[in-house]
Order: C-alpha cells, then structure tokens, then sequence
C-alpha cells in the first residue's frame, strides 16, 4: 500500500486461528493514514488469547491479569534497496477481552475495535495515559481519529 509515494506494511497475526474476528487491516491502514504518516511505515497486529496476554501482561507490565492491547515501541531500520523504513512496533490485540469489554460496557463492538487499535497505535507513536494531563492529550487525538474514520466519541456514552 501507498501513502504518498511510501509504502506501508501491515502484518496480522492470529496464531491461534481465532475464529470470529474482523479483518481489521483496512482499520489499520485508515488509522496510519489519518496520522498523517508519510514515511515508508510497518506495523505488525498479533491477537493474543486471554492466557496468553494476561502472560505477556505479567512478563512485561508485571499485571497479572489480561489486558485489551498491549503496544510495543518500533524502531527505525534500512530496507535491502537501501530504503529507510520505520517499524512502529507491534500492537498486541486480545479479542475475547476486547468483545467482553464492549459487551459488558454496551458499546458497540466495531467502535470499540477500532478505538482499541487507535489507542495502541498512539501508544507506538509515544502517547500515554499515566499523568492526568497526558491522558487528556491523549484522549482528544484519539476521539480527533476516531472522528476522521467516522465514529462518535468513546468517552461518552
């Protein structure tokens, strides 16, 4: 795929065959172009199982339960041609979590998927949520994104 003459690589993971989840790589690709990305980009999306995230969670947040999306940072690399290229990094996705929360939140589930995957790829981009007025930048790029492609505030329910 191309954004303005640079080329974007989206690699999805489902490992474990998870049945009943939603090609989410046009999603991907809308929210990297909405961002204003213009350089050679790569992302890669790996669903995880609840054993398996809440695993993860533990090795590397040292939470012991499953989480929705877990983001891990890229880096910056040259193609054989010579090409730079950016990885963004690696966006970690539970789908049996993330259609529990939207079940039991009542949110509907395509929104919640794509507010999920919004919110990890800010989080690969350097966005974080931990000091109040962090979260509040944060909260308003990803409401900024989610209108671009369409959906209402997630905030407000």
């Amino acid at each position: 795929m191309s954004l303005d003459g640079s080329a974007l690589n989206i690699e999805i993971i489902n490992d474990e065959k998870m049945a009943n989840i939603p090609d989410k790589y046009n999603l991907v690709s809308a929210v990297i172009k909405s961002l204003d990305i213009v350089h050679n980009t790569s992302i890669c999306i790996k669903y995880a199982s609840l054993a398996e995230m809440k695993k993860i969670n533990q090795q590397y947040k040292k939470k012991n339960k499953p989480t929705n999306v877990l983001s891990f940072q890229g880096y910056k690399y040259s193609q054989e041609t010579g090409e730079e290229m950016e990885h963004l990094g690696d966006l970690l996705l539970c789908p049996d979590y993330i259609d529990k929360e939207a079940r039991m939140n009542h949110l509907n589930i395509d929104k919640h998927w794509a507010h999920m995957i919004v919110h990890g790829v800010l989080h690969l981009l350097g966005y974080d949520h931990e000091v109040e007025s962090e979260a509040l930048i944060m909260e308003a790029k990803e409401i900024n994104i989610l209108s671009k492609l369409g959906y209402s505030d997630p905030y407000i329910q």
